[in-house]
């Protein structure tokens, strides 16, 4: 593994492990393939014509246009144009056509990714023509994974283009001579830029670096819950890059307190993952596993994890795709933890985003997962999309030719910022900060989830690389105890989404050996009923400790758990609670 440091531009940062890019390593991995099948890496495809043939020009019918349930209303349209800024009518583009290309996967194992890749980006093209912008026209091509002959082809079709929206990395390393030849101006909210991605002209990546950008929030996450969880990382077997990206891993949980114990290699594009759990069983004393696979893969890893019985908590470092879960099923996602990747969940508390959630449901569905759709890769292509628009606006402010790929290019040097739906708050986008060295992203909110009926919660934050990690709440999940010697269990009641306000335990009744301890305490809007006094069980102070409550997405669900700390088991009046 090559360690290298990360520049900043006018800034320092720690060095990181920083391993070959994704696209390269999945390019071995299709090797590995029998057939010689492309494999996926962060995409999904279109419904329509435009994501399953190998090109589909004149997508202007697919791509834009208010579709039933998807026409902003005006008070839409100001939110929106609240979050973006002044947008000057003379330069938005308004009757005006602008052709761009897409590169994305819509076959292969990754045509999970290509379906809402693809989605959020006809979406942005449909909001913006609402707004007062262009008609944005989309030519998709498919990259059937990282296939280098679709690649390249694509990118001869696209040699009049100014923009392309690229995924895999594939215009930063299968096309790079092409799109600095073409003046493709490329952005890649998909892939990201890792090595060898980063610095190549007109090649920009537009999220955090799969797996390697959240390690140390996993870690960091994972280690609040016990002193030095063990954790066994499960990762392709693709020769050299499984070695560069394991020690990556490795050293990256180890910064957030986490120890890897073993390494399971994982066959790429496989549906039968039995060889694999009977590794991982083997591993002796751990307490998580962390997924490093991809695609479809993650579907029927998670839908036999489910049945192993071997019941510890899992990460994968994607988000929860509707596509994939729709394979798995919903219950295999039930606490599944995800991440660390780019904030953003259907309940956001963005305003921006929650406009996006409803009008991209309305119009593409939700696969059975309204509360996991969209997810963050469709949010990310929607904002890729909105960021070629304030380019084009640039521009053409300057009275320059929003059809030349440098000019693009030089208006996102001068202003590398811009907003999105990714991350934010009730009052405020999120916001993406460009680094004008790498032509990756300095800064960008990330978040730690975890699947709670179907719903991804947030769980803890943190910018790009594990710095600023702030823990939002605890999980109430009993498989996070360890014995502790033995004796009768002790068990602590809390609320994982109590309102804000009532987040705190605080002690009630004495203060000695023996103290209560009550979920709401004395200073929220609601004291200790019957119930939860009955099913608080008396425990030494000496072992209690202030827990923070995960707030919900409305303020007002109360969910109840039991927290142990002693043995595993909750007894029937934390149950009887629990279900209050």
């Amino acid at each position: 593994m090559t360690s290298s440091d990360r520049p900043r531009s006018g800034e320092s940062s720690p060095p990181r492990a920083v391993p070959i890019s994704r696209a390269a390593f999945l390019r071995g991995a299709a090797a590995a393939v029998a057939g010689g099948v492309a494999f996926p890496l962060l995409s999904a495809c279109s419904s329509s014509a435009t994501g399953t043939s190998g090109s589909s020009t004149g997508t202007a019918a697919a791509a834009t246009g208010g579709a039933t349930g998807t026409t902003l209303s005006s008070a839409d349209i100001a939110t929106i144009k609240k979050f973006l800024g002044p947008i000057d009518a003379k330069s938005a583009g308004a009757g005006e056509t602008w052709k761009i290309g897409a590169v994305m996967p819509f076959s292969t194992s990754g045509s999970v990714y290509g379906e809402v890749f693809g989605n959020g980006a006809k979406l942005a093209v449909d909001h913006i023509k609402q707004l007062g912008g262009p008609d944005i026209q989309i030519d998709f091509r498919d990259s059937a994974g990282s296939d280098v002959v679709k690649v390249r082809n694509a990118f001869v079709a696209f040699a009049g283009l100014p923009a392309v929206l690229s995924s895999y990395e594939a215009a930063g390393t299968i096309a790079k001579d092409l799109i600095a030849k073409n003046h493709n101006f490329s952005i890649d909210p998909g892939g990201g830029n890792a090595p060898p991605g980063e610095g190549v002209p007109y090649y920009w990546g537009m999220r955090a670096n799969w797996g390697i950008d959240g390690f140390k929030l996993q870690g960091t996450y994972f280690a609040k819950q016990l002193k030095k969880p063990k954790m066994v990382l499960v990762f392709y077997n693709v020769g050299a890059a499984s070695t560069q990206y394991t020690n990556a891993a490795k050293a990256l949980l180890a910064e957030g307190g986490a120890e890897v114990v073993n390494v399971v290699l994982a066959q790429a594009g496989a549906t039968d993952y039995s060889n694999e759990l009977s590794s991982i069983r083997a591993s002796g004393d751990f307490d998580a596993v962390s997924l490093g696979i991809d695609g479809s893969d993650i579907a029927y890893f998670l839908k036999q994890y489910q049945t192993s019985g071997i019941g510890k908590p899992i990460v994968t470092w994607d988000g929860m795709l509707a596509p994939t879960a729709k394979i798995a099923g919903q219950s295999a996602y039930e606490n599944v933890y995800l991440g660390g990747i780019d904030a953003f969940a259907a309940n956001s508390p963005n305003p921006w985003a929650q406009i996006m959630v409803r009008t991209y449901q309305a119009k593409f569905g939700t696969n059975g997962f309204p509360g996991a759709t969209p997810d963050y890769e469709s949010a990310g292509y929607y904002d890729a999309v909105f960021l070629l628009w304030r380019l084009y606006r640039d521009v053409k402010a300057k009275g320059g030719n929003v059809n030349d790929g440098a000019q693009i290019q030089a208006a996102l040097e001068a202003n590398p910022t811009t907003v999105g739906i990714k991350g934010g708050t009730a009052t405020a986008a999120g916001s993406y900060q460009f680094d004008l060295t790498t032509h990756g992203l300095k800064h960008i909110p990330m978040g730690f989830y975890q699947v709670r009926n179907g719903t991804p919660v947030l769980l803890a934050t943190s910018d790009i690389g594990g710095t600023d990690i702030k823990i939002l709440g605890l999980p109430v999940r009993s498989q996070w105890a360890r014995p502790r010697g033995g004796g009768r269990a002790r068990w602590l009641l809390r609320p994982f989404a109590a309102p804000m306000g009532c987040a705190r335990f605080r002690p009630h009744g004495t203060h000695g050996p023996g103290a209560r301890f009550c979920p709401y305490g004395t200073h929220g809007p609601k004291r200790c009923g019957p119930e939860c006094r009955k099913a608080i069980i008396e425990m030494p102070l000496s072992r209690a400790r202030p827990l923070e409550a995960t707030p919900s997405a409305t303020g007002t669900q109360r969910i109840w758990s039991c927290v142990p700390r002693g043995h595993i088991g909750c007894g029937p009046a934390c149950r009887k609670a629990q279900r209050l």
